[in-house]
C-alpha cells in the first residue's frame, strides 16, 4: 500500500513574525513567486519605497513590458486600512498592476476588487492572493500563494494592445503566442511570461543568474 503524507497548515506568525520585518524582505527577494502567480517575469525595483509619508511595501516591474507592480502586504484577513493603501500606493506610482497579499480576503475585499477591475482599461488591474505556509510531517515549512482576484481578460492584455497599434505589431502578437507553447515546452520553469508581446522581442531569463535571453 502506498503511503501518502499530509499537507498541514502552519501558521503564518509562526514563519514570519512580523510584516515590516521579517514578510515583507522575503516577498522582495523572491519576486519569482508572485511571477507565477501573474504569469510575469518579475524584478525588484525596490522595497519601502516611499509615497509622501508612507511607504509601499514592495514595486517591481514586468521584465517583459516594464510596467510597474504594486504589492502590499498583510500576514492577517484583509481590512480597510490595507486595501486603501494598495489604491494610494497603486495611483501615486502609476502602477499598471496593483496586488494585495493577505492570509486571507473578507468577501467585501474581494467584491471591492473585482468591481475595480470592472472599471480598469485594458493592461492594467487588481490582484488578490492568499498567501499559506504548508508542511509535511517535520519538514520545513513551504510557502504556497493562492489568487483569488483576478484581472480581466489578465492573459490577453498584450493582444487587446496590439489592436490599437500597427499590423506589425498584430503579426508579432500572434507570432508570440505560437512560440509561448514551443518554448515552455522546451524550457519549463525559465519564464513565467504566457501573454504574447505586440513587440519583436521578449525578454526570458536563460535559468542562469544574472543571464537573460531576448
Amino acid at each position: 500500500m502506498v503511503e501518502v503524507a499530509s499537507l498541514d497548515e502552519v501558521p503564518l506568525r509562526s514563519v514570519w513574525q512580523d510584516e515590516a520585518r521579517d514578510f515583507t524582505p522575503w516577498l522582495a527577494e523572491h519576486p519569482d513567486l508572485l511571477g507565477r502567480e501573474l504569469q510575469m517575469d518579475l524584478e525588484l525595483e525596490r522595497r519601502e519605497f516611499a509615497v509622501g509619508s508612507f511607504t509601499a511595501d514592495v514595486v517591481l516591474r514586468d521584465a517583459n513590458t516594464g510596467e510597474r507592480v504594486v504589492v502590499e502586504n498583510w500576514l492577517e484577513t484583509t481590512d480597510h486600512d490595507h486595501l486603501g493603501k494598495l489604491i494610494t500606493y497603486a495611483a501615486a506610482l502609476e502602477a499598471r498592476w496593483a496586488v494585495l497579499v493577505a492570509k486571507e480576503f473578507r468577501p467585501e475585499h474581494r467584491s471591492a476588487l473585482t468591481w475595480l477591475n470592472s472599471i480598469s482599461g485594458e493592461g492594467s488591474g487588481f490582484s488578490g492572493i492568499e498567501v499559506h505556509a504548508v508542511r509535511i510531517a517535520d519538514s520545513p515549512a513551504a510557502v504556497r500563494l493562492d489568487m483569488v482576484v483576478y484581472p480581466n481578460d489578465f492573459s490577453r492584455r498584450a493582444r487587446a494592445e496590439a489592436k490599437t497599434m500597427s499590423e506589425a505589431a498584430g503579426r508579432y502578437t500572434d507570432w508570440w503566442a505560437e512560440f509561448h507553447p514551443e518554448f515552455h515546452a522546451a524550457h519549463p520553469g525559465w519564464s513565467n511570461a504566457k501573454a504574447p508581446s505586440y513587440a519583436n522581442w521578449m525578454h526570458f531569463p536563460s535559468g542562469k543568474g544574472g543571464v537573460n535571453t531576448v
